[in-house]
């Protein structure tokens, strides 16, 4: 008949493998949950540099915009300007001819 430290032995020796087996599990489960945040963590590291990146792209889009619209105004000014001189270049003749029969009149004397 086996003794009592033989069968405490026995039973200790079961317990550590059990035990030995539910850390094992324990790391396995702990090593796939740390490999997951890595992998998501690396996922919100990409996705941060891509927002990153278009929002420097939207930032010079709206850069961009804001100078095409400055010069967009300024061109418009200076179709305002233009046209202006056209309307006196188109009274020119006009004027010629108003200047031309002053002259006509002063110099017959009259």
């Amino acid at each position: 008949m086996p003794s009592a430290v033989q069968i405490l032995s026995l039973l200790l020796s079961a317990a550590a493998a059990l035990i030995g087996t539910l850390v094992l599990y324990n790391l396995n489960t702990i090593n796939k949950r740390v490999e997951k945040l890595e992998t998501d963590s690396q996922k919100y590291s990409d996705r941060k540099a891509e927002c990153q990146r278009e929002f420097v792209d939207l930032e010079q889009w709206l850069r961009s915009e804001s100078y095409t619209r400055a010069r967009l105004d300024d061109l418009v000014k200076s179709y305002g300007s233009l046209a202006g001189s056209f309307g006196v270049l188109e009274q020119l003749p006009n004027i010629c001819a108003n200047v031309v029969r002053e002259v006509i009149k002063e110099t017959r004397g009259g």
